[in-house]
């Protein structure tokens, strides 16, 4: 097991004692474990996760036993796009105290407070969690400057139509959201001929790892720098749990071209999400690869396994590393970053590692970004069957889809560094049978 900030354990164990206490779900769950959550020191308490907690246990037995959920001002959902979607009250107090890290974060990056600003919530909205509190964020932030907020709910058109209308009253547009979403209005921007250069965007993701690829191809899109894409790190279960400082940026930066640069830090030729962590109401730690969250919210969580994997990656690696690339940069003192490579579906082949060999071969010009894909094992190889969306119903021979499935067989076995051999099975369906977006988030699975 690996964890982070020590200082901090004592104050976390407090939460989790309280969690037992007023919380009959968590008490169920340590009695099922034949535990005592007194007499039980914090490492060895049990992992919750959605299948052995949050699925479970009615959300009444998971909140405070003396309160219902009347008592909360809102209630949120994660988004159902793997899974039947999970309820997830909201307390005021409790997010009161998110707008100032997260005007603190586009402070930082963007001067958020001191320029005209117009922030654009790029995730679906409705109940999801990520898309509201964001919203309610920015609303607060709001109070800080000149700042005005639209949420168009994920509709490319509509976002297209307000940007192109209103950028000119503000000297920068920051885009909060879903990759995938940001794409689409970007794409659809430049096909009606418009400029987003002339929007001077800057990005701020989440949701999912991007490939160096999509870093690259957004700020020249937008016109801009890698200093104007920025990505944090939450969930529906623990919310807000870390940011990329400039720092963390600047790293960044150096690793968009240099795949070995990023191997000897991540161990991946992929590009992880990488955020310092804010350990202020939450504590992390890596259990088995996997990343377990503590946190003492509205619905308390006590090693709740989030399942994405995960390491924590200190400064002083990152400075060995630098300087055995003979790059000559000072990376500032810090107890540790979290790398966060995504969700742990038990499988060899990961959501990401797809779409990060969809963008190296660019697939971009025959098919559209979304794609359900299913892994077996069979006779020592792994077999990948891919459904890919053409674009304009666009006729592939069967040819093309042969040298296709090669080339993604190729780039996927380098991307896993898999002992086995990986084949690839490419299905193409026209248009119209897209699945779309399930409450913002496109279904891969």
């Amino acid at each position: 097991m690996q964890k982070t900030n020590q200082a901090n354990l004592s104050q976390v164990q407090s939460s989790a004692l309280k969690s037992a206490q007023n919380c009959v779900a968590y008490a169920k769950h340590l009695k099922s474990n034949n535990l005592d959550s007194k007499k039980t020191v914090f490492e060895n308490l049990p992992l919750c996760d959605k299948d052995n907690y949050t699925a479970k246990y009615s959300i009444e037995e998971r909140i405070d036993k003396n309160k219902c959920l009347a008592d909360f001002y809102m209630i949120c959902t994660s988004s159902g796009s793997t899974a039947e979607p999970t309820i997830w009250p909201r307390d005021y107090e409790y997010d009161r105290g998110l707008e100032p890290p997260h005007t603190k974060f586009l402070n930082e990056h963007f001067s958020f407070s001191q320029k005209k600003t117009l922030v654009v919530i790029a995730f679906g909205l409705g109940t999801t969690q990520a898309g509201m509190m964001h919203l309610k964020s920015s609303w607060e932030g709001s109070l800080h400057g000149q700042i005005s907020v639209i949420a168009p709910n994920g509709d490319a058109e509509q976002t297209v139509f307000l940007l192109n209308k209103l950028h000119p009253h503000y000297e920068q547009i920051i885009v909060i959201g879903y990759p995938p979403i940001i794409s689409d209005f970007i794409d659809l921007a430049e096909e009606k001929k418009l400029d987003p250069q002339k929007w001077n965007l800057k990005i701020v993701f989440a949701g999912e790892s991007v490939s160096p690829l999509w870093r690259k191809t957004m700020a020249k899109k937008i016109g801009g720098s890698q200093r104007d894409i920025v990505s944090f790190y939450g969930s529906t279960e623990a919310g807000m749990i870390g940011f990329e400082s400039k720092e963390i940026n600047q790293l960044i930066a150096r690793c968009l071209d240099d795949e070995d640069l990023r191997f000897d830090l991540f161990k991946t030729f992929n590009l992880p999400t990488l955020v310092e962590v804010n350990f202020d109401k939450k504590y992390v730690e890596i259990v088995d690869g996997e990343i377990v969250v503590t946190a003492d919210q509205a619905v308390p969580l006590v090693r709740y396994n989030l399942h994405d994997r995960g390491f924590i990656l200190d400064s002083k690696t990152i400075q060995q590393v630098l300087n055995q690339h003979k790059i000559g940069y000072k990376y500032p003192k810090n107890q540790g970053f979290l790398v966060i490579y995504g969700r742990n579906l038990s499988r060899q082949i990961s959501i990401e590692d797809v779409q990060n060999a969809l963008a190296i071969l660019n697939f971009a010009k025959y098919f559209h970004k979304e794609f359900q894909y299913q892994e077996k094992t069979s006779k020592g190889s792994i077999i990948l069957s891919l459904n890919l969306y053409a674009k304009n119903d666009e006729s592939i021979a069967g040819e093309k889809i042969k040298s296709l499935e090669v080339a993604m067989a190729k780039t996927i076995s380098r991307l896993i560094m898999s002992a086995h051999p990986v084949k690839v099975k490419i299905k193409v369906l026209p248009e119209a049978q897209r699945l779309g977006y399930k409450s913002g988030k496109l279904r891969y699975l």
